[in-house]
């Protein structure tokens, strides 16, 4: 689910031809390259939710989207990493709920493709995924990996290429590394 609302994600902003192309950071961020740094355009949380009992009934996805340039006020290191749609387009961006209209017609797409064509879905998240070929170093519970992320299992996970062999991460923070 959270390479599908990706991909919808990526899908809703096409229209936009924003400069340069979106990418998606594994899982599911929205990134751009400028001047040879990954910049964050949106960040995406899919969670299940439990009503009631211990089997999940829904899903929960979240997208923070930067529609507008971050402001002067914030972080110098968040100045560097974010981008903004306003920043990569020529034109007036689109309102919010512009682009919520778009994203829920995505994401509805999107879930429906999953649940016929899953290979296909994680095939087109490969094409897009931002991720596959850079060196990187993924930080989980069990610690920090370091290697190149060679590529995006069929389940979703990420395939790392490190010092001890090949090893595949279900969940982590993955950071860009100069190699």
């Amino acid at each position: 689910m959270p390479l599908a609302v990706g991909l919808a994600a990526v899908a809703a902003l096409d229209e936009l031809d924003l400069h340069p192309p979106v990418g998606l950071w594994w899982p599911n961020d929205l990134v751009v390259a400028v001047d040879g740094r990954w910049r964050k355009l949106a960040g995406i949380l899919v969670e299940t939710a439990a009503i009631g009992g211990d089997r999940p009934i829904a899903v929960v996805a979240g997208v923070g989207l930067n529609l507008t340039p971050v402001g002067r006020g914030a972080d110098r290191d968040v100045l560097q990493r974010a981008i903004s749609v306003a920043e990569l387009m020529n034109g007036t961006p689109p309102t919010n709920r512009e682009v919520f209209s778009r994203l829920v017609d995505c994401v509805a797409a999107a879930t429906a493709r999953l649940r016929v064509d899953g290979a296909g879905l994680v095939a087109d998240y490969r094409a897009v995924c931002a991720t596959i070929g850079q060196t990187v170093e993924v930080h989980s519970t069990g610690g920090i990996l370091r290697g190149v992320a060679a590529g995006v299992s069929d389940s979703g996970s990420l395939v790392l290429d490190g010092p001890t062999g090949r090893v595949t991460v279900s969940v982590g923070d993955v950071v860009a590394r100069r190699s």
